[in-house]
């Protein structure tokens, strides 16, 4: 079972202590640090430090519990942190709920209970199971949810939506009155575009587009105008570069 959940907390500065009542995993926020229990099974064991704690920015913080092997594990902000960390006690079976105990300044955002993981990417699409559940809207066991020909993970990267057959990345091309090629490409801020042509498919090399070549996106359809050079083209949009994404 996987707990998830975003938590800003800058921790209590009083002794370290073992809560009362059974639990499968224990962990507190002391110090400026994320501490765990390494439990013995009994009711005790012995905190080991997770992670440091931003005081600034929520961190993300995720707990496998394997009930049936008495272990738990610790993600913090996506990556392992602590494995194998033993059970307060032995005698929890299954998920029965959490307690939290928090100060005025603690905050929880976005807590999720799911048996999809982190460690995990059934579909193999570049995203993980958890993620794809829980942010994304797609289907951790299919590489393309919407079936529309891009991968999900490839919808994530270039902003459009992985469940939505509507929502794709596509260069639109129109003609102008003045007989000039208008080439229009959705952007999302952060990234970076190019515009690329040649005259054939599968023959000969992806030209940049003279005048379009990594250009800042400001999350509106930008467009170019080409003036025809007497030979048909097939366009294509390029992500380049990801520069300061507002949802990385």
């Amino acid at each position: 079972l996987w707990a998830d959940a975003f938590i800003q907390d800058p921790g209590i500065n009083q002794a370290r202590k073992i809560p009362d009542g059974k639990a499968s995993s224990v962990l507190l926020f002391h110090d400026g640090k994320l501490l765990a229990l390494d439990g013995d099974g009994n009711g005790s064991g012995k905190f080991v430090t997770a992670a440091e704690l931003p005081g600034d920015r929520f961190t993300r913080l995720t707990i496998r519990t394997d009930y049936e092997a008495k272990h738990f594990d610790v993600w913090v902000d996506g990556k392992p942190a602590l494995a194998k960390l033993g059970f307060k006690n032995n005698s929890v079976t299954q998920f029965h709920g959490a307690k939290r105990l928090a100060g005025a300044n603690s905050y929880l955002d976005d807590f999720s209970l799911s048996t999809w993981g982190l460690d995990r990417d059934s579909d193999d699409d570049g995203l993980n199971d958890l993620d794809e559940a829980k942010f994304y809207g797609s289907y951790p066991l299919l590489a393309d949810s919407d079936r529309d020909g891009a991968s999900d993970s490839q919808e994530i990267a270039a902003g459009t939506h992985p469940a939505d057959p509507g929502s794709i990345f596509a260069v639109k091309i129109d003609s102008t009155a003045g007989g000039q090629t208008k080439l229009s490409i959705p952007t999302i801020t952060g990234l970076e575009y190019t515009l690329q042509r040649r005259a054939a498919l599968g023959q000969g090399q992806w030209q940049t587009v003279p005048g379009f070549e990594n250009v800042p996106g400001d999350g509106s359809v930008q467009s170019f105008l080409e003036t025809p050079d007497g030979r048909n083209y097939f366009y294509r949009g390029v992500i380049v570069n990801r520069l300061n994404p507002a949802n990385p």
